[in-house]
């Protein structure tokens, strides 16, 4: 199903949708992004500052907040979160992104604070550089390090979404493999 996960409305429908057609939601993976080309802060846009934080940061809380109450009730679920080695630290020609993903950590960690006692495992991964349109779009194709393979990530989020992961809750993995030592953007 295809959805705006910025819009309340598309959100809306999208978690309806799930409940009609599954009876229950297990597992969130908040996966969305967007990002700018390099552009330094003051010529960026409001709009596009706007852009990046409504997709990357808003819509994580729109469905986290479309679901939570019937995780809550169930006692049970899974949340997991793909954020960016650079919520960690700023970096020029980056603002709305790495802002987007540093609120997106302490949002990931104000959700484990609030479903701790629900029964509800949240977790994050913190990838480096990704094999991806938005990293085609930094570097202009032009990348000279091994960028991370999608699977890579998504065998993390596998692994924290499964009944292994049972007694894991409130942890980030970094998952930068070799990406992020040698990563330049020219």
């Amino acid at each position: 199903m295809q959805a705006d996960v910025s819009s309340e409305v598309d959100v809306s429908r999208m978690v309806n949708t799930t409940f009609q057609t599954w009876g229950q939601i297990d597992i969130i993976v908040n996966n969305a992004a967007t990002i700018l080309s390099r552009i330094d802060v003051d010529d960026i846009e409001p709009d596009q500052w706007r852009r990046v934080i409504d997709l990357n940061l808003t819509g994580s809380f729109l469905r986290a907040g479309a679901v939570l109450p019937h995780m809550i009730k169930r006692k049970t679920a899974k949340i997991i979160t793909i954020s960016s080695m650079g919520g960690r630290k700023g970096a020029r020609g980056e603002g709305p992104y790495y802002a987007s993903k540093a609120a997106l950590n302490n949002f990931t960690e104000t959700l484990v604070a609030e479903t701790y006692d629900h029964g509800i495992d949240v977790n994050y991964i913190c990838p480096g550089a990704v094999e991806a349109e938005m990293i085609r779009i930094l570097t202009r194709g032009n990348s000279a390090s091994r960028l991370m393979r999608p699977k890579e990530i998504a065998a993390a989020a596998q692994f924290l979404a499964s009944n292994e992961s049972s007694s894991i809750t409130d942890t980030v993995i970094d998952a930068a493999g070799p990406s992020t030592t040698s990563f330049q953007i020219d």
